[in-house]
């Protein structure tokens, strides 16, 4: 979202200097008609931002609203590249590293250190299930005195992310299906608290929505009511 903000404030500027070097000096009705097609192209960037905003409040909507698995049985009913949201513990199957860490992040002033597993378990009931990727957002985890970020073996998590199923092509497990889970975004705590986040981080995106479209009926509006201003006497330098 912080990306979004800073293509509405880019853009807004864009506008801004086209009001102040050329629509409100423009003195023909041809020229107005020709600064709106670029105000209007300047524009359409305004709903492409809206559009990602949407997007973000959506994925956020449907994290809430979706009932969360529990189990590897009905794990097992989602579809292949369906969205899916697990609530689980992190499985104390994992390997554990430095201080009983399954997985961390370590920063310091030039770099930060990410250690994931090859194959993160999430205990479901009735087993586990595999997170098949590392480059997920990892959010609100356990920092320890030293500022490390870190999951611990049975903290509760909720996982974001889409169903994922293959077949093995080598070894003595050829031609065994698979499944796990692509995972973007791994929340430590509980599914309440999980929702309540959720629902305060939906706020952001809605007020940009909002604010995307009503800068692009601006910019489509404003070169010809600057010019019915001034064509009624109106001053607006």
């Amino acid at each position: 979202m912080a990306a979004n903000s800073f293509v509405f404030l880019f853009i807004c500027i864009l506008v801004g200097l086209l009001y102040h070097f050329r629509l409100r000096r423009a003195t023909t009705k041809a020229e107005i008609s020709k600064l709106a097609l670029v105000s209007s192209f300047i524009g359409i960037f305004f709903l492409a931002n809206a559009l990602f905003a949407y997007l973000g409040r959506s994925a956020l909507q449907m994290a809430i609203e979706m009932r969360p698995v529990v189990s590897i049985e009905d794990l097992q009913d989602v579809e292949t590249g369906a969205p899916v949201v697990l609530d689980g513990i992190v499985a104390p199957e994992n390997a554990v590293s430095t201080a009983n860490y399954v997985t961390y992040i370590e920063c310091d002033d030039a770099s930060c250190t990410r250690y994931v597993p090859s194959r993160l378990l999430i205990a479901l009931d009735g087993g586990d299930a595999v997170i098949s990727n590392d480059d997920f957002e990892e959010r609100a985890w356990p920092v320890s005195a030293d500022g490390i970020r870190f999951l611990a073996p049975n903290q509760p998590v909720i996982v974001v992310g889409t169903m994922e199923r293959g077949v093995v092509l080598f070894g003595p497990d050829k031609g065994k299906q698979t499944s796990s889970l692509h995972a973007e975004i791994l929340y430590a705590g509980s599914r309440e608290d999980f929702v309540a986040r959720a629902r305060g981080k939906m706020i952001f995106p809605s007020v940009m929505l909002i604010a995307n479209l009503v800068a692009f009926v601006a910019a489509v509006v404003l070169p010809w009511v600057s010019w019915h201003l001034r064509s009624k006497g109106v001053a607006t330098d």
